[in-house]
């Protein structure tokens, strides 16, 4: 009992653990199952160094049950030729439920720093019948995929910001999967988006998407329709006059045929 209520980890004094930038966002496969993303980023501490020399990196992932079973785990080298921006992510499927989920990063062969991240996750039930969505990806950049790259999503290429974080001045790219929307006789589907990006921490102004104003929150809302009952979507927000901090971003779907809502939020930052 003693070993149970006081023992904790340590780093051993000659390894610096280093934060890695991670988030994690779930989607809907088409037979149905649940796709759970682990994106992360390399930080600088690991990619330090003469930036003209590749390095071998380990890089590796454990997802546990809240019982610590083990669900899935994955460890593998990469090559980085080109030490910057580096990111990446994990794919494993799971049932819907909450999950332990680590990462842990280092240079092969090389002493230096480790990179860790350890949080939890809530996996939403996307198999009920009805309006759903996946969870909300931040990205770096969103285009029309022009070639075979791991980033492509169907006909996007989404470099996703495991950080979440932004400068002010550039855009915040978002990136979602919406699922499961009424179709009317003529086999059309009629829905709105309503983009909200909102202060965290007790901030009251932001000037940003819709122009400058003295408000707590700021909107965009657009009506669409398409033959697609689960469409993929992404916006690039324009937040270019708002503070440095910590901000929300909700985006609302109602499906106008049925009268369904639903929610996904995310927190990011910008920074000067």
């Amino acid at each position: 009992m003693t070993g149970l209520t006081s023992e904790r980890f340590v780093w051993p004094e000659q390894i610096e653990p280093v934060e890695i930038p991670h988030l994690a966002a779930t989607f809907r496969e088409p037979d149905g199952t649940t796709r759970l993303e682990i994106h992360y980023a390399l930080p600088p501490e690991i990619l330090s160094g003469d930036p003209d020399e590749p390095l071998t990196v380990e890089v590796g992932y454990a997802v546990h049950d809240l019982d610590w079973g083990e669900v899935n785990s994955e460890v593998n080298e990469r090559r980085i030729d080109r030490p910057a921006g580096e990111n990446d992510y994990f794919t494993v499927h799971v049932a819907p439920d909450s999950y332990h989920v680590a990462i842990h990063q280092q240079v092969v062969d090389r002493p230096g720093p480790i990179g860790v991240a350890r949080f939890d996750h809530r996996v939403p039930d996307m198999t009920q019948a009805g309006l759903n969505a996946s969870e909300l990806l931040p990205a770096r950049l969103i285009r029309p995929a022009t070639a075979p790259d791991r980033f492509n999503r169907g006909e996007l290429y989404v470099q996703p910001e495991p950080g979440a974080v932004y400068t002010v001045g550039e855009p915040i790219f978002v990136y979602f999967e919406v699922y499961d929307l009424a179709m009317d006789d003529s086999g059309r589907t009629s829905y709105a988006l309503e983009y909200t990006l909102r202060p965290e921490r007790g901030r009251k102004r932001l000037f940003g998407l819709l122009g400058r104003g003295d408000r707590a929150a700021v909107t965009l809302r657009a009506e669409q329709s398409g033959d697609d009952t689960s469409p993929v979507e992404y916006a690039a927000l324009d937040a270019a006059a708002a503070a440095p901090g910590l901000y929300t971003l909700t985006v609302r779907v109602e499906d106008l045929l049925s009268g369904a809502k639903i929610e996904r939020s995310r927190v990011i930052e910008l920074k000067k």
